[in-house]
């Protein structure tokens, strides 16, 4: 979906694919409209099209990620046997302030 009205609607439905060997589990999106998705034993990093961008790899089954900090740029990756910190410049959206 596209944001309209200042955030305050959305529009523009359109399906988001790629291609990969497994099914997405955990989906959010970044500040910058990056779609991030927890796919097996790492997160994917899309853009706005679905195009992989980068895939961070882990030595466990990534089951949920969050983002932390004060800038929200650093990611907490949790799973099967593993937990992992990622610092990037990849920002999370503020969910305190939806217009940001």
């Amino acid at each position: 979906y596209d944001r309209v009205d200042n955030g305050t609607h959305i529009t523009g439905k359109r399906p988001l694919f790629y291609a990969q060997d497994w099914v997405p589990d955990g989906l959010k999106v970044a500040a910058n409209g990056y779609v991030v998705t927890g796919t097996g034993p790492g997160v994917d990093v899309l853009d706005e099209f679905g195009v992989l961008i980068v895939r961070i790899q882990t030595s466990f089954i990534v089951q949920n990620f969050a983002w932390t900090g004060t800038n929200l740029t650093e990611m907490w990756l949790v799973g099967q046997g593993g937990i992992a910190r990622v610092r990037w410049n990849l920002k999370g959206q503020d969910l305190t302030n939806p217009t940001s």
